[in-house]
């Protein structure tokens, strides 16, 4: 429970634990106000001030308490190769061979955060019929501590730590993150169904202060992606390869009718 200071007895009551009284605040200031402004009990303008600030100062750290300051939401996470737009639906498209490997960049930016990260997770989740998970190269850019994965089919659940009391990543511009490994499947021919294969989901970015719980700065999600397998033009030594064939076998069946 809070309580005005001890100053007034007018509104020594404790406060609800989340609700403020407005009208009580109001009248603690105009109150306050009055007895510091009365010339009978105030020797001078600096006296009468600094005996409102203290009257006044006990609704403030109130107000702070009940209602803190929440932290910037600001952290984003982002996946490359960004993909270019190769069918209708909305969902940008990487191209990709069956047996082909192929590395999905995973960059990390918590320059407007106005607090450091002690704890970054996230999951890398994809099509399981289209893509099989090879390996992952962590903590590209060396900024933690430690770091770790656990993949299960159609997701890879990774985390990054910094020990307890430690002051964690300061808020910086997008940098190199982890490195994805997969390798196609039965990858979709173009044009694809609309449906994504790989896209990071439940992303949290936390600090975990020394004393105190956790305080989650920013959750997010990353950019959608589609494998699609596209499959080129004949090179034109091959087509005309297959033309002089024809033109032989043409000339073969004439010859034997």
């Amino acid at each position: 429970m809070i309580k005005i200071n001890k100053h007034t007895t007018a509104f020594s009551q404790a406060l609800p634990p989340r609700l403020l009284d407005g009208a009580a605040v109001a009248s603690l200031g105009a109150g306050s106000a009055q007895a510091a402004l009365n010339p009978s009990t105030q020797a001078s303008p600096r006296n009468t001030f600094a005996k409102l600030r203290n009257l006044l100062m006990p609704s403030m750290i109130a107000l702070f308490a009940v209602f803190p300051p929440g932290p910037a939401q600001a952290a984003g996470i982002s996946i490359t190769p960004a993909g270019d737009q190769l069918d209708q639906d909305p969902i940008l498209d990487v191209k990709l061979k069956p047996g082909q490997q192929i590395t999905f960049d995973v960059f990390f930016d918590n320059s407007l955060d106005n607090l450091s990260t002690t704890r970054l997770e996230y999951d890398f989740t994809y099509d399981a019929n289209e893509l099989s998970f090879v390996q992952s190269n962590l903590n590209i850019s060396n900024k933690f501590d430690s770091s770790g994965s656990l993949p299960t089919a159609g997701n890879l659940f990774v985390f990054h730590l910094f020990p307890s009391g430690d002051p964690g990543l300061a808020p910086q511009a997008n940098f190199l993150l982890d490195q994805l490994v997969f390798v196609g499947n039965n990858v979709e021919r173009s044009p694809g169904n609309g449906i994504l294969d790989a896209k990071i989901i439940n992303g949290n970015n936390v600090n975990s202060p020394l004393l105190g719980p956790d305080v989650t700065i920013s959750t997010f999600s990353s950019n959608e992606l589609e494998v699609q397998y596209v499959p080129g033009p004949l090179p034109l030594l091959g087509i005309g390869v297959a033309f002089g064939y024809g033109r032989k076998l043409r000339k073969h069946i004439k010859s034997v009718k």
